[in-house]
């Protein structure tokens, strides 16, 4: 399969909740993000083309982020969806911004810590 994905990807660990345009809702996971995009785990039985919006509530020291990012959806497999972001408004383009900020070294920790701030937990010191 050829990767066309937009910039490197993050890997986050974040509850995220998906919704069709006819308003069906479903849980899913954040397993990484991007510029260009967000692969999120999921059972729920979605389509294999379409569009869609990522919800997604991330908590940094500033404040609480309640984001929506639309999506199209551009693979899907047994476990979860890739999506490609479509229109990003400027709250999800911070939020976005924030979570992308770690250097490529830093991106195991941020991952933990940014996974457990989305649940609103403190985070582990880690080393």
């Amino acid at each position: 399969m050829i990767d066309h994905r937009l910039g490197q990807r993050v890997d986050v660990r974040i509850p995220v909740r998906l919704r069709l345009p006819d308003g069906i809702q479903c849980a899913g996971l954040a397993l990484n993000v991007g510029w260009g995009g967000i692969y999120v785990r999921t059972s729920a039985p979605l389509p294999s083309t379409g569009c869609l919006d990522v919800h997604m509530t991330l908590r940094t020291v500033e404040r609480e982020h309640r984001v929506r990012m639309p999506g199209l959806i551009v693979h899907r497999s047994a476990d979860g969806v890739g999506l490609m972001f479509r229109r990003l408004d400027g709250e999800a383009t911070e939020a976005l911004s924030w979570l992308l900020s770690a250097e490529e070294t830093e991106s195991p920790r941020r991952a933990a810590r940014v996974g457990m701030e989305a649940l609103g937990r403190r985070p582990p010191l880690l080393g």
